[in-house]
């Protein structure tokens, strides 16, 4: 879903329906629930898709803060085991984020490029 966000708003996607109408038709808030309670130590699963979906919901949305601090969080909590190249991947998405936000004259969103966790 965040792939064909990104390429949509960049003007690369030409037509993509059938991955569209998939990814509409999940109920992604109830699969989080489901995975939610089968959390365990060997689950990877749950925060990677939460994480994902967060990115996903403040990048259809730029006023959408909470779902980006939420997504941060989980970034520097739980996905410290992906591969260096993922985690590239991810953080340049928190980053296309915050991007947007100077971009749209956001106050605070400067600050945000020098973070540490």
């Amino acid at each position: 879903m965040l792939e064909i966000n990104t390429q949509r708003k960049s003007k690369l996607l030409v037509s993509d329906f059938i991955a569209e109408e998939i990814y509409s038709g999940l109920n992604i808030e109830k699969i989080l629930t489901y995975l939610s309670g089968k959390t365990n130590s060997s689950n990877k699963l749950y925060p990677l898709i939460r994480f994902l979906y967060s990115l996903y919901l403040c990048d259809t949305e730029i006023s959408d803060r909470k779902s980006y601090l939420t997504a941060k969080k989980i970034f520097f909590r739980d996905l410290k085991s992906l591969s260096k190249e993922k985690r590239a991947i991810y953080y340049t998405y928190l980053m296309n984020y915050n991007i947007e936000l100077v971009n749209n004259s956001v106050p605070g969103a400067y600050k945000e490029f020098f973070f540490n966790e």
